[in-house]
């Protein structure tokens, strides 16, 4: 898999996770800016930092985030 596929593949699952998280309450949630801060390897995730276009969503999405660990595929995700 080519950077370029896994990088739209991470784009996907954090735009997918946001709306979850948001969904119910109407936001929009916009992505400004995401960084990996690992090295990629086969099989493996790492942590990724996510810049929000809102603040208000920002907040809204962390008072939110308890919603996390009702989904088996995110119960392994934290939020600093």
């Amino acid at each position: 898999m080519c950077y370029q596929e896994r990088r739209e593949k991470e784009s996907d699952k954090i735009k997918n996770l946001l709306s979850e998280i948001s969904e119910a309450e109407g936001l929009f949630v916009e992505v400004e800016e995401s960084v990996k801060l690992w090295t990629y390897e086969e099989g493996k995730s790492g942590p990724v930092k996510l810049k929000l276009k809102s603040q208000v969503v920002a907040e809204a999405i962390l008072w939110r985030a308890w919603k996390l660990k009702n989904y088996n595929e995110t119960k392994m995700i934290y939020i600093k």
